[in-house]
């Protein structure tokens, strides 16, 4: 029987163990490449919804800004309009406050004509 060199024993040992280091590091090589592509994908997974929802509340955004301009535009029209009809408003009183003025100086002369008319009557003999 041939006798086996304790060196060569002991380097094939040696092989065996970091075959078996070499494999296990393979091993977790894979497992962090498959973690990492997982990752990969999930990032554009977020990616993707977050463009979505990016261009959602941007067309959100905009629906919000029109539906804005057009009730600025409501409410300026009733502004104006309310103003219009305050104007009208004061127009009209102030027309009936001339008017009255006018029928009070009106029957303060037709008041002054008939004591005027009483005084003469008064004279008469």
């Amino acid at each position: 029987a041939a006798q086996v060199d304790p060196r060569l024993a002991e380097a094939a040992a040696q092989i065996d163990e970091l075959e078996a280091e070499l494999a296990r590091t393979l091993g977790e090589l894979i497992e962090a490449q498959q973690a990492l592509q997982q990752t990969h994908e999930r990032r554009n997974e977020v990616n993707e919804a977050a463009s979505t929802e990016a261009a959602e509340l941007e067309a959100l955004v905009e629906t919000l800004e029109s539906e804005n301009a057009d009730l600025r535009r409501t409410v300026d029209a009733k502004i104006h309009r309310n103003a219009a009809r305050h104007a009208a408003a004061e127009q009209s009183l102030e027309a009936e406050r001339r008017g009255r003025a006018d029928a009070l100086a009106a029957a303060a002369a037709a008041f002054a004509a008939v004591q005027n008319a009483a005084s003469i009557d008064d004279e008469r003999p």
